[in-house]
Parts: C-alpha cells; structure tokens; sequence
C-alpha cells in the first residue's frame, strides 16, 4: 500500500551504487510490500565483496533505524549514514528528557529528576524503565504535557468512578538509547550534513534504471521482475564503462 487509498500490485526496486561514477554495484528486487530496510544488510555485504575499502553508505531515512544500523555495521563493518528515525509524538517526548548515563539519573521535561529504574522490555530487547515517585508530579514544571507526569487516561473501568487517576511516572528507554542520543547529536553537525548531501547525486542512479525501463515489470513473477532489473543495471553500466574508455582513449590520441 502506498496509502489507504492507493494500493499497488508489484515490485520495489533497490538499487546501491556509486554516487561519484554512476555505476550500479549491487541490487535487489522484492515484493512490493517489503520494507526498504530490509534489503541493506544484503545489498551492502555485496558491494563489501566487490570493494573491500567500503566504510560508510550514504542512505534515506528508511534506513535509519539502530536494528538496521547495527546489522550492517557488525555484519560487515560499514556505517550507515542516514538521517536518524524522528519520533511521531506531537508535543513533549522521550527527546525532551536528559540522561546522565554515568549516574543513570534521568530528568523530565519539568525538572523532575530520579534516579530509580528497573529492567524492562523494548521491542523485545532488555533495556530500562526510569521510574518517578509518587506525587513528584506536583514538582514538574510542565505537568499538563509532560508525558510521564501529566494526567492519564481513564480507562473502562476507571470512567466509571469519579475519582482522579494518577500519571504513569514510567518512561521506557530504546534498547540502543545512548547509542541513539549520540547519533542524533551527531547528525545536527554541519559537516555530517555536508558529507549526506553527497547522497543527491545518487538519486541519477535510479533516474538511469527507471529511464531504461524498471518502472515497469514487463512479465509477472519475482524472477522475471529480477532478470529485467540485472539487465537494465547491465546496461547502464556498460555504457558508463564504454563512455569512460573512449574518453580516455580520446585523451591517449590527443597526447
């Protein structure tokens, strides 16, 4: 589905190459339901083999999730330079928090902070829970939209009394939070941005493949969707080679 209105029969197209010479160095044909991401670790093990000095690939934000991140770099020791995943939560979030990490103290938005945690579960990794004590909503300097201090939601059973129910006072950390904070950071320096601008020049690489025909599956099935894309990268890449040796055979003659 490209939205609830629009819904795609078909084929996704993932393309890696180099942004500098144009030449397509590894690609995949999926279902088109298939996340982006999925195919990173795979595209880029293959390019690894092909160019051993790879260290860092320049990718969109559907990339940029620490699991994604963490494959590719302990699979075959490249960085994924991506925009880092932004949270969806309108208002206050888990960004608005500071963390010392050192003392694992963890302060909300309002100046409350605390240092009692305990073990918990995200997306089915082991990481923390920082916990708040009671009534320390009366010291938050935010309580309405603070999200661990500010008033929950009744549910069923609650409705039903009349009485006030208390915060949540529990905020779960990401598995990979510290990891997380430091690649953020990191993403707001301006020679970051200025090395991921390089990644425009890559969006030639799928203008080429689309240009020669791989917006369209011209027979149905995977395999054939597959076979269509290999000879279109072929192509392209044939006639940068060609184009590259008449030039510098150009050159030889006129020296």
């Amino acid at each position: 589905r490209k939205s609830k209105s629009k819904v795609c029969q078909g084929f996704k197209l993932h393309v890696l190459g180099d942004a500098l010479s144009g030449l397509i160095i590894a690609l995949s044909v999926t279902p088109g339901g298939a996340h982006d991401s999925t195919q990173a670790h795979p595209l880029i093990k293959r390019a690894k083999a092909l160019y051993d000095d790879l260290r860092e690939v320049l990718a969109d934000a559907a990339y940029g999730g620490m699991p994604v991140r963490r494959e590719v770099y302990d699979g075959v020791g490249v960085t994924l330079l991506a925009p880092p995943i932004k949270s969806s939560h309108k208002g206050l979030g888990k960004v608005d928090f500071t963390i010392d990490f050192a003392k694992m103290v963890m302060t909300c938005p309002g100046g409350v902070s605390t240092s009692m945690w305990k073990p918990a579960k995200h997306e089915g990794q082991i990481t923390q829970a920082f916990i708040w004590s009671k009534g320390s909503e009366f010291e938050c300097g935010c309580r309405e939209s603070c999200p661990v201090h500010r008033p929950r939601e009744k549910t069923k059973k609650e409705e039903k009394t009349k009485r006030e129910v208390p915060p949540t006072r529990r905020l779960v950390l990401h598995a990979q939070e510290q990891e997380l904070r430091a690649l953020r950071a990191d993403w707001e320096r301006p020679e970051v941005r200025q090395r991921y601008r390089q990644r425009s020049q890559g969006e030639r690489l799928i203008n080429e493949m689309t240009r020669r025909g791989a917006r369209r599956a011209y027979a149905w099935g995977l395999d054939n969707a597959q076979l269509q894309a290999y000879c279109i990268a072929a192509v392209n890449n044939l006639k940068l080679l060609a184009r590259k040796l008449a030039k510098d055979a150009t050159h030889q003659l006129a020296a």
